[in-house]
């Protein structure tokens, strides 16, 4: 499994997490935790990343993810 540590400032507020790839997702899975609390989803569609989240954390936030994934493995 994947690990990629991340750090991103939303809403006033710095946040440091961890993104773990999921393997058998059958596609570019990513879960992301801050503070052993599962937060949502990244998911890379096509060439369309989406982040999914049952309380909404984080909106807007898929694409600004996706891409620093993409500069982590690049």
């Amino acid at each position: 499994m994947e690990r990629v540590p991340i750090k991103f400032d939303y809403k006033g507020g710095r946040y440091a997490g961890i993104f773990t790839q999921v393997n058998g997702a059958g596609g570019t899975v990513f879960h992301l935790t801050i503070d052993d609390f599962f937060y949502g989803q990244l998911i890379l569609a096509g060439d369309i990343w989406y982040f999914h989240s049952n309380k909404n954390f984080f909106p807007g936030m898929a694409e600004e993810f996706g891409e620093y994934i993409i500069a982590w493995f690049g």
